[in-house]
């Protein structure tokens, strides 16, 4: 019986003491009995193993070298006894109900269900400053709503973050798990590749995943990563849906609007070769890219080209940004 099954939690680790006894502890208080939390320790060399050691027979864990989160998360795939995988990275939270709701909204096969999530912050100082989150929430484009595109389209428009999906065991190993050779959209390709399998979602309305944001650079969702590993990891997701041709109009506009926001990301971060790279891309897709929440800069990057509209915009920024210094001081 689907009620029944067990359900392995599996914990991906590297010098997470901080806050690993919280995830631990949160996967233990699942509302769904039977379930089996298997923590994968990714090299770690502070307390994390004393942690994972205080936990005794109530968990299962295994120790090996720092490899990286998809590794640690492959390992823990091959080594789950479950007929379900719910992952959950060291530093974030389960719902006591995230377990029960997915079995519920998806008992058979080859269905998953997902939930939304939720963000949270014990350190104030991880908070950007007001100008940042003004200027971020401008440009900011707005996911669309589960049921209103394509499930493909969904997952390419979306940030499907690990820990959302309940995932089913079979199918993440005859899938092949995640791909250890990106750094970035790991999440994201691996949902592609069910998707491209036939595999149906459905979703779970309600956020019962809560992600931690702070700076700690053991984080496993780390700005380090920058648009350069995402755009690589969008070319070789690209590259997925053309082998599946799955690579209608609607998901091609999809990836020119993917490809302009990582050419933007690019050029702020000074990768200018690679932007104008994603750029070109861009309107070898679509003539009319969208990469923005805001209809007045995408008609000017239709109209002049991607490029030339960033240079306008960056230098708007710095002027507001000088401004906002000048009148801090």
């Amino acid at each position: 019986m689907i009620k029944d099954a067990l359900v392995t939690v599996v914990i991906p680790c590297f010098n997470a003491e901080r806050y690993l006894a919280q995830a631990i502890d949160s996967a233990l208080s699942q509302t769904h009995a039977n379930i089996e939390v298997l923590v994968v320790d990714d090299g770690s060399t502070d307390g994390s193993r004393d942690v994972i050691a205080s936990y005794g027979s109530r968990i299962r864990s295994h120790i090996g070298p720092n490899a990286g989160p998809s590794r640690a998360r492959n390992t823990g795939i091959d080594l789950a006894r479950g007929t379900f995988t719910q992952f959950l990275d060291a530093d974030d939270l389960l719902s006591p109900t995230k377990v029960e709701a997915c079995l519920q909204a998806a008992p058979e096969a080859p269905s998953l269900a997902f939930s939304r999530l939720t963000r949270f912050s014990d350190e104030p100082s991880a908070t950007p400053s007001r100008l940042t989150q003004r200027f971020a929430r401008l440009f900011r484009t707005h996911p669309p709503q589960w049921g209103s595109v394509s499930q493909l389209e969904y997952i390419l428009r979306t940030a499907v973050q690990t820990s959302v999906i309940l995932h089913r065991t079979d199918l993440l190993r005859r899938v092949g798990g995640f791909r250890t050779d990106i750094k970035h959209l790991e999440d994201t390709d691996l949902a592609l590749r069910l998707t491209l399998s036939g595999v149906e979602f459905r979703l779970v309305d309600e956020a019962l995943v809560m992600l931690r944001d702070h700076r700690s650079p053991q984080r496993l969702r780390h700005a380090s990563t920058g648009a350069m590993h995402s755009y690589r990891a969008a070319i070789g997701m690209f590259e997925h849906v053309v082998q599946a041709q799955a690579l209608t109009p609607p998901i091609q506009q999809a990836f020119a609007d993917r490809f302009a926001n990582y050419g933007r990301k690019l050029y702020w971060q000074g990768h200018v070769a690679e932007a104008d790279e994603a750029f070109r891309r861009a309107m070898q897709l679509s003539r009319r890219p969208a990469p923005t929440g805001v209809p007045l800069y995408n008609l000017a990057a239709q109209t002049f080209g991607l490029a030339p509209t960033e240079r306008v915009v960056r230098a708007a920024w710095s002027i507001s940004h000088r401004a906002g210094r000048r009148r801090a001081t």
